[in-house]
């Protein structure tokens, strides 16, 4: 997969990280950047006569707020990029989620806790429903570099997909760590790493592989091993399956998204 459109996330009302690491990467990529700043007013309001004076001020201040996020964008991505805005007052996981189809990626600020899904897109609906590859982004203020990668890798149809999307950035790493961890089949467990290290062996890219004894969870064990080797970036599948309009993510890969201190490449 090549990387030629890129979609950010760009919340009003906040100022998160994601802006400068996107310019970064389609500068990277050589890639179009299309920046997306939508939000709705909460569903929470009251009714009657003051839920509607609530709710057109809500209204009116998040429309001053998309208009100061177009400023913004145009004002800190180079002209040299090619770029465009969209903003909406609208449910920011479905505006991503519409706008997704001219794109490659899509980068959103990942944030413990729980989320005004309202003013954040949520990730977990969009990994499972977007049809595109996630990159969420830790909130740590610094520029992704992706120099040293973790693949969180068990094989299943999820894994591959994301190894596979990932490949732009694996292509640029300077080391892959393949991590697999022992859930009680050691030699099949090895031998399924070594045949997708050999695959990335035959994209030209520095990996290697390790089958991790079990620690206190599968997230926290992948999360122990990126802090071991110092990675910035994990690459995982977003498990998961949708009844009727609730998103359920697998455990794993909901537990990466609430300890986000490393970087996430998702996809389903």
């Amino acid at each position: 997969m090549d990387i030629q459109g890129i979609l950010a996330s760009l919340e009003p009302r906040v100022s998160p990280t994601t802006l400068g690491a996107a310019v970064d990467i389609a500068r990277r990529f050589r890639a179009r950047l299309i920046g997306l700043a939508a939000a709705e007013p909460s569903p929470v309001l009251l009714e009657g006569p003051a839920g509607i004076d609530q709710y057109s001020a809500a209204r009116a201040e998040i429309e001053e707020a998309l208009t100061l996020a177009q400023a913004d964008f145009a004002a800190r991505v180079p002209h040299d990029l090619v770029r465009s805005f969209v903003s909406a007052v609208e449910n920011p996981t479905q505006a991503m989620r519409r706008e997704a189809l001219a794109s490659d990626l899509l980068i959103v600020e990942a944030r413990p806790g729980i989320l005004d899904f309202s003013a954040h897109p949520d990730i977990g609906e969009l990994v499972l429903t977007a049809g595109r590859p996630v990159l969420a982004l830790a909130p740590t203020g610094e520029r992704l570099r992706a120099s040293n990668i973790v693949i969180a890798w068990k094989d299943t149809r999820e894994a591959r997909r994301a190894v596979a999307d990932a490949l732009p950035f694996l292509r640029g790493a300077d080391q892959v760590l393949v991590a697999t961890v022992d859930e009680g089949d050691y030699a099949g467990e090895r031998g399924r790493l070594e045949t997708i290290v050999s695959w990335l062996h035959l994209h030209g890219l520095p990996a290697r592989g390790e089958v991790l004894p079990m620690g206190q969870g599968l997230a926290n064990t992948i999360h122990n091993a990126a802090a071991a080797v110092g990675a910035d970036l994990i690459v995982a599948g977003g498990y998961g399956h949708s009844r009727f309009r609730e998103w359920l993510l697998g455990g794993m890969t909901r537990e990466l998204l609430e300890q986000p201190t490393v970087s996430l490449f998702l996809s389903n």
